[in-house]
């Protein structure tokens, strides 16, 4: 298997009338190819990011954005969302997604959370706001978004405040550094534990 391979997979799932659904699918059937997947994206190779994941996109166009995402140990992203339906195969390690919904006392309220492992596939609706952090060895996945992701209209919280922003990349650095330092997501007292 080559990157060419799964661009044209992923391209041609994103031109059906069902995108996301079809996009799934396709990070379905590739889990049992998790070595292959991770070999051909091997060129991505993880920077030892400090204080935000590491996104490598190897694919771009108006209806289609593909990435390698790795978050090293201790990596919080702010809460924020995509703007477009999303599809993530976790290739290994474990990130932890916690989900939040708009609120009009406080800006977000927790929803719920899930702990991705090599071999999940998971989808996000268009208007999923969470937080995505490392749980434990260096977690890298390949991520899938029904648009291109940098020219869509996001959105980022403070993680302190909640208080709503325009997504902007130094922005959703800075505010990367202070969710990582907290000591868990938003609306947590302590982070959660991974099922046993």
């Amino acid at each position: 298997m080559h990157v060419f391979d799964i661009v044209e997979q992923g391209a041609r799932a994103a031109q059906g009338p069902k995108p996301c659904a079809a996009v799934r699918g396709m990070l379905k059937a590739l889990r049992n190819r998790l070595d292959e997947v991770h070999e051909a994206l091997d060129f991505c190779a993880c920077a030892r990011a400090e204080d935000a994941p590491d996104r490598q996109i190897f694919y771009r166009s108006p209806n289609l954005t593909m990435m390698r995402i790795c978050f090293c140990p201790g990596l919080r992203t702010p809460p924020h969302d995509h703007s477009t339906w999303a599809a993530i195969l976790m290739l290994s390690g474990q990130e932890r997604n916690t989900f939040y919904q708009r609120c009009k006392s406080r800006g977000l309220e927790q929803t719920g959370e899930i702990v991705l492992e090599p071999g999940s596939v998971f989808r996000m609706e268009v208007d999923t706001i969470h937080v995505a952090e490392c749980a434990g060895q260096p977690a890298v996945a390949l991520h899938v978004y029904g648009g291109d992701l940098d020219q869509l209209p996001r959105r980022v919280w403070h993680p302190h405040t909640l208080e709503e922003f325009p997504m902007e990349m130094e922005r959703y650095e800075e505010f990367s550094r202070l969710a990582s330092a907290a000591c868990g997501p938003p609306g947590s007292a302590q982070p959660a534990a991974l099922p046993a």
